[in-house]
């Protein structure tokens, strides 16, 4: 299957309605509250989202965590960087200007320090 050709500003769109179909209260929360909920989604509400993304962006539907698992194993490398780089958009911080290693370490949920990073979870 080949992955549709989107500019940052789709994305940022798609994402953008998938964010409202799983959290619909998430946009008329303060920056600062989106922020820090972004560094700890719930499992019920990341998988809504993804399922989302998963729809607008490939017409796939899936009804459970093990269906999107199932899935993403079938990707290739360009599908996965289109959801990917769709997701980091959500997982970022809205203040990172840069993409210095420990900024998007830090936006991805790692804990950075001078000569560790820590996975998240």
């Amino acid at each position: 299957m080949k992955s549709p050709t989107l500019t940052t500003s789709d994305r940022e769109a798609t994402l953008r309605r998938a964010i409202i179909r799983a959290i619909p209260e998430y946009y008329a929360w303060p920056e600062t509250e989106q922020e820090r909920y972004r560094l700890s989604v719930p499992k019920e509400q990341d998988f809504l989202i993804r399922q989302a993304l998963l729809n607008s962006l490939f017409g796939i539907d899936v009804d459970t965590e093990e269906g999107l698992n199932e899935v993403l194993k079938g990707f290739d490398d360009e599908q996965y960087l289109l959801l990917n780089s769709t997701l980091l958009l959500f997982r970022a911080s809205a203040k990172m200007t840069s993409f210095s290693t420990s900024g998007l370490l830090t936006a991805l949920g790692c804990s950075v320090s001078r000569r560790w990073v820590t996975r998240p979870g």
